[in-house]
């Protein structure tokens, strides 16, 4: 190789990394409730302490899922409804969160999943989440909405519903779509052109890929094609890729890890082999590329 042919090569790999976005930084798993199954994450979510302690010594960043304190959900219909009591609620957990907060245990709060999509209303939510960041100033709050309700603006019930815009106390706000609803350029458009502009300029997106199978004979109700396998592994490349380039976004948040039964995905990646070793592989990469800082300075400023 002559001279002028490595400037090329080496001027075309200095593009390609400046390119790279300096905020992705973050990558973990719904419904994983046991940290040394995950290594390759670094964002955990329980209210486990025993699970904290163990996420803790493993480098991870732990947050709090808070919706039981809250909200109420329909067993049947699934319908959130905002409890009277969540004063008293929070009164008895708050001990157990300076403490943890305290320990390092803990970096701040899963708020609410859904709410909007579940049929709560927008006040509750943001006057939630600006009750949690009154108690813990520094705390990274994230929160998830169906992209259903956002684009279709409407409920589960059929209800008219609107994300009038991501609550300011958030830090992270999150998004899941599924290859049976959207596909996946639909998904991004209405990422990029709808919800990031509900957010402010210190506010970060988590992008939600699906990671799961189902044994029903008809598996494009669940996952849009004949193949979930083929499926998983093509969005989370896309997933990825995107992810590498837009700097709006902090992190990925996989939609799950450890196999529930649900109708629809009723597989986890935890028992899908080869949709595993592809996150695995995703969560190295992420977490390599950040393996000098765990800090939250840049993707949780609440300024």
């Amino acid at each position: 190789m002559d001279f002028g042919h490595l400037l090329l090569w080496f001027t075309i790999l200095i593009a390609q990394g400046s390119a790279a976005n300096p905020n992705l930084k973050y990558f973990g798993f719904a419904i994983a409730n046991v940290p040394a199954e995950v290594p390759f994450t670094n964002v955990f979510v329980s209210a486990d302490e025993t699970a904290l302690v163990q996420a803790h010594a493993l480098g991870m960043i732990s947050l709090i899922p808070s919706q039981s304190l809250f909200w109420e959900s329909d067993p049947t219909t699934g319908v959130m409804t905002y409890l009277p009591n969540w004063q008293s609620n929070w009164n008895s957990y708050k001990p157990t969160f300076d403490d943890w907060f305290k320990r390092n245990l803990t970096a701040g709060f899963y708020v609410v999943d859904e709410v909007l999509w579940h049929g709560g209303s927008f006040q509750d939510l943001n006057n939630t989440c600006n009750f949690i960041r009154s108690q813990y100033p520094s705390a990274i709050l994230f929160y998830v909405e169906s992209i259903s309700a956002v684009y279709l603006k409407k409920n589960s019930q059929g209800n008219a519903t609107e994300l009038v815009q991501v609550p300011p106390a958030l830090n992270w706000f999150g998004s899941d779509c599924y290859p049976n609803f959207a596909s996946f350029s639909d998904f991004k458009m209405v990422s990029q052109q709808i919800i990031y502009p509900l957010m402010s300029s210190s506010q970060y997106y988590i992008t939600i890929p699906p990671a799961y199978d189902t044994n029903q004979t008809d598996k494009a109700t669940s996952c849009g094609a004949n193949n979930c396998t083929a499926v998983m592994l093509e969005w989370a490349d896309l997933f990825l890729d995107w992810a590498n380039s837009d700097s709006r976004i902090a992190g990925m948040f996989a939609y799950y890890w450890q196999s529930n039964g649900e109708l629809y995905y009723e597989y986890g990646a935890r028992d899908l082999p080869i949709v595993k070793a592809k996150y695995q592989e995703i969560g190295l990469k992420i977490l390599n590329r950040n393996s000098t800082s765990t800090s939250t300075s840049t993707s949780t400023s609440t300024s």
